[in-house]
Parts: structure tokens; sequence; C-alpha cells
């Protein structure tokens, strides 16, 4: 691992997951990508970074951002090698946007609008439309206050049809 940091970090009770999130806060071009994504920087809280090996493969990221343990053996990391931790953000700023923006493909709002709509019909109470169709919803929020209101919304469409 990176010399510097590993002294650095001795010093400052820091471990490289909250130095490389400073490092992303701390940079105007990075918090503007935030921006363009519409995605507030807090969300780095979610995000989880591992050092391992991946076999000649500087660093891939889904979920996890995993950057490649070599990147850490020679020289600053945070000078030379930050560079890759600036393009993987990208992905992980995709992934989380695709995430969040499932409800906002109006085709997609009005299927679950539709199957509300048809469970309606069919005398099934809402209660059991709640357990039925919104696991189905709140899999794509992470905040159950925002999925149980948007949830009642698609309900007050739905019954608009009937």
């Amino acid at each position: 691992f990176d010399r510097k940091f590993i002294v650095t970090s001795a010093i400052h009770g820091t471990n490289i997951e909250t130095a490389i999130k400073q490092k992303i806060k701390g940079s105007r071009a990075l918090m503007n990508i935030f921006k363009n994504f519409e995605i507030s920087p807090e969300q780095l809280d979610n995000l989880k970074i591992e050092i391992v090996d991946l076999d000649n493969r500087y660093a891939e990221t889904d979920e996890i951002m995993k950057l490649d343990k070599s990147l850490f053996e020679t020289g600053d990391f945070f000078r030379n090698n930050f560079f890759v931790v600036a393009h993987e953000i990208v992905h992980w700023l995709s992934r989380v946007k695709e995430k969040s923006s499932y409800f906002a493909d109006p085709e997609e709002v009005m299927g679950f609008v539709s199957a509300i709509a048809y469970e309606i019909e069919q005398n099934n109470s809402i209660e059991d439309i709640w357990k039925k169709v919104y696991p189905k919803v709140s899999f794509h929020f992470n905040d159950e206050v925002k999925a149980r209101k948007f949830f009642e919304n698609m309900i007050a469409k739905a019954q608009k049809f009937l």
C-alpha cells in the first residue's frame, strides 16, 4: 500500500475509504460531476470502496468501487493514481442515477398504476395491494417515506381509471 498514505492515515486516524471520499468531496470538478448527475455528495456515504487484487485491471465499479492493490504499491496514490477514482466515480454515479431514475420513466410509472388499477378492479383490498405491489416499488427507493408517498400517489392515479 501507499507508504505516504499509511503514515498520514496513522497520524490522522483515517482509513483509505474515508480518505478517498474526502478527496472526492474536495474536488470541484468531481462535485460538479455530482451536480451534473443530480446526485447529492451525501450519497457517497453509501459507496463502499475496497482494495483488492483485480488481476492487472485498475478498477471496477458497480455497487462497490474496487481498486486494484497495485495502485497503492508505488508512489503516492493520491497524486499518481487518483485519476482512476475520478474515472470510476462516473460509473458509480451512473448506477445510482439509473436506480433513482427508474420512476422518472412514465412507462414504468404507468405500468405500476395499471397493475394497481387492475388489482382494485378485481376487488382486492388496498392492504392486499400494498403487500403485493409495494415491495416491487419500494425496492427502487433508498428512502421509505418517499417510497410510501410515491406508492400512495400511484394508488390515487389508479383509482381515477375506475
